[in-house]
């Protein structure tokens, strides 16, 4: 089950694996979330009056639990219920 070849008017393109598929569209790891938050710059803010990521950071054991939750239903519905 490799990968498969498409063919387009413009040429063949290469397609993902079915490994590589699942890996794309599964919901984000404690590890992935967390790089991305410790790689970003801890000066920055989501909003103009948001919290930090040096805020995230220094929270995070606090509240990984709720910006995991967040991603991953992000990811699964595209979009963020505010309440």
């Amino acid at each position: 089950e490799g990968e498969m070849d498409f063919l387009l008017e413009e040429g063949r393109f290469n397609s993902i694996s079915k490994e590589e598929n699942i890996m794309l569209v599964g919901v984000f790891t404690k590890e992935e979330v967390k790089a991305v938050v410790w790689n970003y710059d801890g000066n920055k803010s989501l909003e103009p009056d948001g919290l930090s990521f040096n805020f995230i950071n220094a929270c995070w054991d606090v509240i990984k639990g709720d910006i995991l939750s967040a991603v991953n239903e992000f990811h699964g519905y595209r979009q963020l219920v505010v309440t």
